[in-house]
């Protein structure tokens, strides 16, 4: 494969693994990636079937009256639902923080600073 006029790809990636690219490593994987998707995914229907997807999981969401994050759940994502006060009907609002997978602690640290940003948990009138 070749990029940038005459250079050859698979040399400049084996001279980015020692320092030694005028490229770094993580922009030639990114154009890597980007190649592959070009020439295999793009014009294979991949793209048309993901927008269907996400249709009909949008459409069964809002249908089943599920919650959106119940998927987050299905995958075993921590989350952290963090409790932001009131709307002016009274009824509490709330934000639901995910991470990746045993990242636990970035949901605990982000629920801790949305707290204190927002108040916290109010009680109902």
């Amino acid at each position: 494969m070749k990029f940038q006029g005459n250079q050859n790809f698979a040399l400049e990636f084996m001279k980015s693994l020692f320092g030694m690219s005028n490229y770094t490593y993580n922009l030639l994987t990114f154009y890597l990636f980007q190649y592959i998707f070009n020439t295999f995914v793009k014009n294979d229907g991949y793209l048309w079937k993901n927008d269907h997807l996400r249709q009909l999981f949008t459409v069964r969401i809002s249908l089943l009256g599920v919650s959106y994050l119940m998927i987050f759940n299905s995958l075993g994502l921590p989350a952290t639902h963090v409790p932001c006060g009131l709307d002016k009907n009274g009824l509490p609002i709330g934000i639901q923080v995910v991470a990746a997978p045993y990242q636990d602690r970035l949901c605990f640290a982000v629920a801790e600073e949305l707290e204190k940003r927002f108040g916290g948990w109010t009680p109902p009138s």
